[in-house]
């Protein structure tokens, strides 16, 4: 079992090193792979910082979300944080849905890169 997770840990690092990003015009946020379930997007840090429940300083992480840009609502699916080395640090799946996100927030900005490049995509 844990080769099994060794091994699913190894595959989520080597794609967030491999994915193809293109960055937004919101500082620190880029749009990666576009699928009908949602977007990924990564969200890198200006500096490298602890988070809650982390086990060491995280410099970006990769979050698959969902948007509704008409009632400007997010949904974040899943987030995974990252060490500048690659290694993940930890793996949240947020089960609640679309809300609001916070004015100034790191939320706000994914909502608005990703409803910026949806809009551009029509």
């Amino acid at each position: 079992m844990k080769k099994l997770l060794v091994c699913f840990l190894l595959c989520i690092s080597s794609a967030s090193i491999a994915a193809n990003w293109i960055p937004s015009k919101y500082p620190g946020v880029y749009i990666g792979k576009v699928t009908n379930q949602g977007i990924w997007i990564k969200f890198t840090y200006p500096e490298p910082t602890y988070i809650k429940g982390g086990a060491g300083k995280v410099s970006h992480f990769i979050a698959k979300v969902k948007s509704d840009c008409k009632n400007d609502l997010l949904n974040i699916v899943q987030n995974t944080y990252y060490q500048e080395d690659g290694s993940v640090v930890r793996i949240s799946d947020y089960p609640i849905g679309f809300a609001e996100m916070t004015p100034d927030s790191i939320g706000e900005s994914i909502l608005k890169a990703v409803c910026s490049y949806k809009s551009s995509k029509k």
